[in-house]
C-alpha cells in the first residue's frame, strides 16, 4: 500500500472547548511533510492478520497471520518476513501473496498533504481519539495530482495505476496527526481492484528513552470483483536500530 492547495483554514477555530490559539493548515502540513525525517532509526514488530470473503460469503474468513521485522534506517523502510503463523518462513515479503502494504511511516501524509496534491480541505466535526481531543476534517485529493500508485498481480499479469483519494484527518490539540483515512477514487474500469479504504491509527511510543509518535495500528480493506481481502495491522516492540542489535521472535504470534 504506497498506499496534501492551502486553504486559509483554522483547524482549531471551531473548537472554543480547547481554549488555544488556532492551528493553521499550514502548520499541519509541514509537520506531515517533516513527519518521516523526525524519526529516529529503529525496529518494530508488524503483525498483520489476513482475512477474506466474496460476495456469496460475506463474512470474514481468516486467512493467516504474518510477522514482519520493520527497520527504518537512513529514512527509509525495509520488510522482512518472519513468520507465517507463527512458524519461521524463508520467504520474502513480497512473496507472501494476497494483499500487503508498505510505507505507513510517512507515505500516506506526504501523498495527501504535498503542495503538488492540491488536496482540498473543509471542517468535518470535533471529537475524542483514543481519549484526546481532536478536530476532523475531510480531504480529497484529484486523481490528475494524486502520487497515488496502486499494483495488482494476479494470474502472471501485473496492473498498475494511479488514483485519486478522500478521507479524512484527525488532528490533536498540538497539531499531531492521529489518524488518517483513505478511499480510492476515480478507479478505471480496466483495473481488477473495484475499492480499496484504509485507516492509519499514530499514538505516542518510547524508543530509546524519548516518546515518538508513529503507527500504531492500520486496517486496509480491498475489493476486486467477487473477492474481498481485510488486514489488520499492529506495530508493536519499538526499539532503537543499532548495528548490534538482535532480533528475536516468538513462536506464538500476538493476537
Amino acid at each position: 500500500m504506497k498506499f496534501l492547495s492551502h486553504a486559509a483554514l483554522l483547524l482549531a477555530a471551531a473548537n472554543p472547548l480547547w481554549g488555544q490559539a488556532p492551528i493553521s493548515l499550514e502548520a499541519v502540513r509541514k509537520s506531515a511533510l517533516s513527519y518521516s525525517a523526525g524519526l529516529p532509526d529503529f525496529f518494530c514488530t508488524e503483525t498483520v492478520r489476513r482475512y477474506r470473503n466474496s460476495t456469496s460469503s460475506p463474512e470474514w474468513s481468516p486467512m493467516d497471520t504474518l510477522t514482519v521485522q520493520l527497520s527504518y534506517f537512513a529514512h527509509r523502510e525495509e520488510y522482512k518476513l518472519m513468520m507465517v503463523n507463527g512458524l519461521k518462513t524463508k520467504l520474502r515479503y513480497e512473496e507472501a501473496g494476497g494483499s500487503i502494504s508498505q510505507g505507513e511511516f510517512g507515505s500516506m501524509l506526504q501523498e495527501v498533504f504535498v503542495p503538488s496534491a492540491q488536496a482540498t480541505f473543509a471542517w468535518d466535526s470535533q471529537s475524542t481519539l483514543r481519549g484526546r481531543p481532536v478536530q476532523v476534517f475531510r480531504y480529497s485529493v484529484a486523481a490528475e495530482n494524486a502520487h497515488y500508485q496502486l499494483n495488482y498481480s494476479a494470474n502472471d499479469r501485473r496492473y498498475s495505476t494511479m488514483a485519486g483519494r478522500h478521507g479524512l484527518v484527525y488532528v490533536g490539540a498540538t497539531g499531531e496527526i492521529l489518524r488518517i483515512t483513505s478511499e480510492a477514487d476515480n478507479l478505471p474500469s480496466t483495473f481488477p481492484i473495484d475499492r480499496l479504504n484504509a485507516v492509519l491509527d499514530y499514538d505516542f511510543t518510547d524508543i530509546g528513552g524519548r516518546q515518538f509518535l508513529v503507527p500504531h495500528a492500520a486496517l486496509v480493506e480491498m475489493r476486486a470483483g467477487i473477492l474481498g481481502s481485510k488486514n489488520e495491522i499492529d506495530f508493536h516492540d519499538y526499539r532503537k536500530f543499532s548495528a548490534e542489535a538482535g532480533v528475536s521472535f516468538d513462536t506464538q504470534v500476538k493476537k
